[in-house]
This record gives C-alpha cells, sequence and structure tokens, in this order.
C-alpha cells in the first residue's frame, strides 16, 4: 500500500467520523424542532436581572462545560462512544427545541432571537461540542480495538479537554459582556 492510498484511507475514516458527529447533531436539532412543533403558541417573557458579569460568567461556564466534559471522560471507556453521540445529539435537540419555541413565540423576530442568543454558541460552543466529541469517539474506537493509533499518547487526549475548556472560557467571556439575562 502506497504512501498516498495510506493518507486517503486514514483522510476517509476521519471525514466519516467527523460527517457522523454533525450528522447526529443535525438530527437532534431536527428531533427538537419536530418534538416542539406541536406546542401552541406561547409568550415567553425573560426578566432581566441585574446581576454582576462574575455571576454571569460562572453560570454560562458550568452550564456550558460539564457536557464536554462528560464527552471527553466517556471517550476514555469503551462505552463511551454511545455517550459521546449522546450528548451531542442531546445538545443539537436542545437547540432545535430553543429554536421553534422561539419561532412560535415570536414568529420572523423569533429567528432574529435565536440568532442573537446563539451565535456565541454557533462561534465557540458548536467547534467544542465537535472537536470533543469527535476525539471522544475516535478514543472509545481505540478503546474498542476498531481503530489503531500509532501515537497513543495520553497528552494528546489531554489537550482535547484544554482546548474546550479555553471555547467555552471565551464564551463564558463574551457571553458575561454582552448579556445581563440570567438563564
Amino acid at each position: 500500500m502506497s504512501f498516498i492510498s495510506k493518507l486517503q484511507s486514514k483522510y476517509q475514516y476521519n471525514s466519516r467520523l467527523l460527517t457522523s458527529v454533525i450528522v447526529i447533531i443535525v438530527v437532534g436539532f431536527i428531533f427538537g424542532f419536530m418534538a416542539s412543533g406541536d406546542l401552541k403558541h406561547i409568550t415567553f417573557q425573560v426578566d432581566r436581572i441585574s446581576s454582576s458579569r462574575v455571576k454571569i460568567f460562572i453560570n454560562a461556564f458550568t452550564i456550558n462545560y460539564w457536557y464536554l466534559f462528560v464527552s471527553w471522560i466517556a471517550g476514555m471507556v469503551s462505552f463511551g462512544l454511545i455517550v459521546n453521540y449522546f450528548i451531542a445529539f442531546f445538545k443539537g435537540f436542545i437547540w432545535g427545541v430553543t429554536f421553534t419555541l422561539l419561532i412560535r413565540s415570536e414568529a420572523v423576530f423569533g429567528f432574529f432571537s435565536f440568532f442573537k442568543l446563539i451565535l456565541l454558541q454557533i462561534l465557540f460552543l458548536l467547534p467544542a461540542l465537535i472537536y470533543v466529541t469527535y476525539q471522544g469517539v475516535k478514543m472509545s474506537l481505540v478503546n474498542l480495538g476498531i481503530v489503531t493509533i500509532k501515537n497513543r499518547d495520553s497528552g494528546n487526549y489531554f489537550k482535547v479537554i484544554l482546548v474546550s475548556l479555553i471555547l467555552v472560557v471565551l464564551y463564558s467571556f463574551f457571553n458575561s459582556l454582552f448579556t445581563n439575562i440570567i438563564r
């Protein structure tokens, strides 16, 4: 097997794995959209609470970091494959429900509200979710013996959680700057 064919087969595997992660998130979004589609017109009111930016930062960080950490931990065990896909599906489902409820409550303006609420999540949390889920699934496949990695260094897998930590800290920081709504 030549170097080019080895490279192509590795790229195809990584590409399929990455595609599967993205498809799970999109399917979760669609299921969330469909699951909340039967709800009648609901008017939501968000109370504004003046709170310190530190409290908002801590709240945003704790809400969003836990599922990435669980996904990362799950990648260390064989059954983590299922856990990682479930977490990705769940996050997509939550985004789908949020989108539907905002559309139902505010019609066309709901799309803009959704976009404002989710813009930071698209910029920071979605890449973190895709990256951690992808690496966790890949590590689970290694643990199952389905995939082999030449240099199985635990330090490389530790970098996954550091990258996600940085992305969640950035999300929480910008969230605390741009909002004064406590979720």
